[in-house]
């Protein structure tokens, strides 16, 4: 955020200029002979612009009781509008000024009586968010009257299960949850940032200009359509909410905001370009050498670093054949194989892999469905399946103890020998072989094992971020994949 905007010769009595971060005050002193004025911070003595922290500074305007020897504020306006501060300033002046004549006429009542009315009004607000924000244990008491800084405090305690019913919706998700409250924390600090007090604003004083300004903070922050449309719509869930627990209508200007339009990555790795990226991979060209600019020193540094495992392949072809996340790969296990004897003597393998997504937002246990291909067996057979079986540890690399270190070996390992070593398609990721895997799985699977297999509610999810049509089975595996 850039420096507040002073305009040229606007001198005003008592102007100051706080900065939120280091609590320091800046005043206005004269610097010549021709009027021209500069700004200076009371803690460092150099100039407001040579501050660190531009975006934490605001005007303030304040009105102290005449009837105390402390400082006693009775009302205290802080903006980052120039004219919006001068409006409130002058009419604050002009309580002073009225304050100053009652004294000289010995009107000493009629004095107190302006202060104890400022001093009513400033507590009985606080007074009332904090009434509002220990109401009864689980209720929730949304009116239009209720203040936009305390219906985010109920909205959250909602969320988190401590208001409301115990049988009313909500969202269940952990990161949902936790996604709800950043937009409302970013919609408050936007307000304030801006001038205005979330704290004193009820729902039913909430116009086009605050939603506004979020509107233009979102478009301006963020640039990907995806997190622009996140935070609008958290919001706008928040203003609805709000609207139904009883604030009636809210003027909610986000209904008419124009989301961006946002597309799945379906890319597809084929079989062809992957075994020539494994055919590549060899502690010979496994060295990488980056370069970095540091900031603090300006000075260019480089780092080498070398990408070769000897578990590379068997994990590149394991994430290829179960078409799991990064979690479910590196955290694979030998008693998540299982098989059985059929009618004809025969034994039928399969996987039931954890969902460590689903777990981790939910913290409950589901398992996908992963039928176990020949190139599967084969790869497992030579990891040790036989020697392993139902065994609690690791498949692949089970001495490696940072499992979330090994996940970002495989993604970072797998971009340098596809784009860098194979000089392959820039567009495929390593997130692309889930998408290459589903996209197998949902055409050579039928009835129930659709839904086992790609463990999505709905299907529009997996059309649009994992399944590539226009490339058929045959195609991308021939006959060797089974």
């Amino acid at each position: 955020m850039k420096v507040l905007h002073i305009p040229q010769r606007s001198r005003l009595k008592g102007q100051t200029i706080i900065c939120n971060r280091c609590k320091s005050k800046g005043y206005c002193t004269t610097k010549t002979k021709e009027g021209k004025t500069k700004w200076i911070c009371k803690k460092t003595n150099k100039r407001l612009s040579t501050c660190a922290n531009p975006e934490s500074h605001r005007f303030v305007s304040t009105l102290y009781n005449p009837f105390t020897q402390k400082s006693d504020i009775i009302i205290r306006h802080q903006t980052r509008d120039f004219w919006v501060f001068r409006k409130r300033h002058n009419e604050l002046l002009g309580v002073e000024q009225e304050l100053k004549i009652y004294y000289k006429t010995g009107e000493i009542a009629q004095a107190r009586a302006i202060v104890d009315g400022f001093k009513n009004s400033t507590k009985q607000k606080k007074q009332k968010i904090q009434e509002e924000a220990q109401i009864d244990t689980r209720a929730i008491n949304i009116t239009p009257d209720t203040y936009l800084e305390s219906a985010m405090v109920i909205y959250s305690e909602f969320l988190d299960g401590k208001r409301g019913e115990n049988w009313e919706k909500r969202p269940t998700v952990r990161s949902t949850i936790r996604s709800y409250k950043r937009a409302l924390e970013r919609f408050h600090e936007c307000l304030t940032n801006n001038g205005y007090q979330p704290e004193l604003i009820s729902l039913n004083e909430i116009n086009k200009t605050h939603l506004h300004l979020w509107v233009r903070e979102v478009k301006k922050r963020y640039e990907a359509n995806k997190t622009q449309n996140h935070y609008l719509n958290n919001v706008n869930t928040f203003l609805k909410w709000c609207s139904s627990r009883g604030a009636g209508t809210i003027s909610n200007a986000l209904e008419h905001v124009k989301k961006g339009k946002t597309t799945g990555d379906t890319t597809i790795a084929s079989l062809i370009d992957f075994k020539q990226m494994i055919a590549l991979i060899s502690p010979e060209r496994s060295l990488e050498e980056y370069k970095w600019k540091d900031h603090k020193t300006g000075q260019l540094k480089k780092k080498t670093r070398r990408h070769y495992k000897t578990w590379l392949k068997d994990g590149f072809w394991l994430t290829l054949l179960l078409g799991g996340r990064g979690d479910d790969i590196s955290n694979f296990k030998w008693s998540e194989i299982h098989k059985k004897t059929n009618e004809s003597g025969a034994e039928d393998y399969w996987i039931e892999q954890l969902d460590h997504k689903y777990f981790k937002q939910h913290d409950v246990k589901r398992y996908n469905y992963v039928p176990m291909y020949k190139q599967t067996f084969e790869i497992l057979k030579v990891l040790g399946l036989e020697d392993n079986w139902g065994n609690d540890t690791f498949v692949i690399a089970p001495d490696f103890e940072n499992r979330n270190r090994l996940k970002e070996i495989l993604s970072s390992s797998f971009h340098w020998y596809w784009k860098e070593v194979a000089g392959l398609d820039p567009n495929v990721k390593f997130k692309s072989l889930r998408s290459t895997f589903i996209t197998l799985a949902s055409l050579s699977a039928t009835g129930d094992k659709w839904q086992l297999i790609q463990k999505h509610t709905n299907t529009e999810t997996t059309r649009k971020h994992y399944f590539e049509k226009s490339h058929a089975v045959s195609e991308m595996f021939g006959e060797k994949f089974g």
